[in-house]
């Protein structure tokens, strides 16, 4: 006799339920242990909230299971880094590895204190937040990835000839105008690079010139991940508004990986939400049938905030970091095993500038701390306020 299904509910309301309410997977969790399933419209789903568990399910079953690829990764030669075939990803993998490493991330600091410096004092109340810092992180983003100093006349013509490629979703295929543009692309960066940036850093281990599948590579972090980047900070700034005690920390000077380990708890408590896979053959696994067609959906965000390895799990506490790091298989901010995100340090090295430079302010939330109800499974939850920046001493 074959194992039962996991237990939950694959009723379209509970489908509902998950985009309205933060807390559903964790709540499902308790109903009905760490492996429920449940529907994501026509979709179904094994969810998983045990991050020790989900480990070891990768480890068992991971010739069965393979990445939802998201329909943006057709455009690009040899797919979106996250999403290639374990052949080509043996090869770039690595690459990429090397190209976004901490040496080449940390020549751009400099760049990003001085983007973070010049945009932080237009922020207010009538920006969108999210927009704004997405504009900052792609001037970063550009520097680091292709050596264009933000500011410039190649900047300026960088960014329109891009934005035919950055305004479509991630679901959404290029339109014609978007693949000329990735073409012309191509073509320009195929030209060494006078700066240390990761295309150069590829173009060394290619020969001297970087081939389409790690230009189309790069162009699609600048794309992608830019956006999550910039979610991040948003986040950042939520918390350290919600909690200025953090941001005095900040101040004083007396902790220099503060900042590291704020970004870190921002990441555990809000940016770092699930990851998916699609069983491609059935398997069984804790005593439940994971038939062939579903979806696994490893929920990151619930293994976060479980209080058998974080006290007080849905409190903003850096200094929970401090002493006995949590191991992988509590805290799994940027992805499991080798599909891994490459792009760790040059998040941290961003938002590190983002948290130094808005130390010279002081942040004003408006707003009771909701989130935004969400339209996709997917969908990383946001919050409402609006933000203004106070310089230090103005009594306005």
């Amino acid at each position: 006799m074959s194992a039962p299904l996991p237990p939950g509910s694959l009723s379209l309301l509970n489908s509902w339920r998950a985009l309205r309410q933060r807390n559903f997977y964790r709540d499902e969790a308790t109903k009905y242990g760490p492996i429920f399933k449940m529907a994501q419209f026509h979709k179904r789903v094994a969810c998983i909230t045990d991050l020790a568990i989900s480990h070891r399910l990768l480890r068992e079953h991971g010739d069965a299971l393979i990445t939802a690829v998201q329909v943006f990764s057709k455009d690009l030669t040899g797919g979106f880094l996250r999403y290639m075939d374990d052949e080509t990803h043996k090869e770039y993998g690595p690459l990429f590895h090397r190209a976004l490493a901490k040496p080449i991330v940390m020549l751009s600091s400099p760049c990003a204190r001085e983007v973070m410096r010049d945009s932080l004092p237009e922020l207010n109340a009538g920006v969108d937040l999210e927009q704004f810092l997405l504009k900052a992180t792609r001037a970063v983003f550009t520097r680091v990835l292709f050596g264009i100093e933000p500011g410039t006349l190649e900047y300026e013509r960088f960014r329109t000839v891009f934005a035919a490629i950055a305004k479509r979703h991630v679901n959404q295929r290029l339109t014609a105008q978007g693949v000329y543009a990735l073409r012309q692309l191509r073509r320009q960066f195929r030209d060494p690079r006078a700066q240390v940036c990761a295309l150069s850093e590829i173009a060394k281990h290619q020969g001297g010139t970087a081939d389409d599948i790690a230009i189309d590579n790069l162009l699609f972090i600048l794309r992608i991940s830019a956006n999550d980047a910039a979610g991040l900070m948003v986040w950042i700034i939520e918390f350290l508004g919600r909690h200025p005690e953090w941001l005095d920390r900040v101040r004083a000077g007396d902790t220099p990986d503060l900042p590291l380990r704020i970004i870190k708890e921002t990441v555990r408590l809000s940016r770092s939400e699930y990851l998916y896979r699609v069983v491609s053959r059935e398997f069984e696994f804790e005593g439940f049938r994971f038939p062939a067609g579903w979806m696994v959906r490893i929920c990151v965000a619930e293994g976060h905030r479980d209080p058998r390895w974080f006290t007080e799990p849905d409190t903003f506490n850096p200094d929970r970091f401090v002493e006995s790091p949590p191991t992988d298989s509590q805290y799994s901010p940027f992805g499991i095993r080798d599909h891994a995100c490459k792009g760790v340090d040059l998040a941290i090295m961003l938002a590190s500038a983002l948290i130094e430079e808005v130390a010279a302010y002081e942040i004003e939330l408006s707003g009771d701390g909701r989130t935004r109800p969400r339209d996709r499974h997917w969908k990383h939850w946001m919050p409402t306020s609006k933000v203004t920046l106070r310089p230090r001493g103005d009594s306005r």
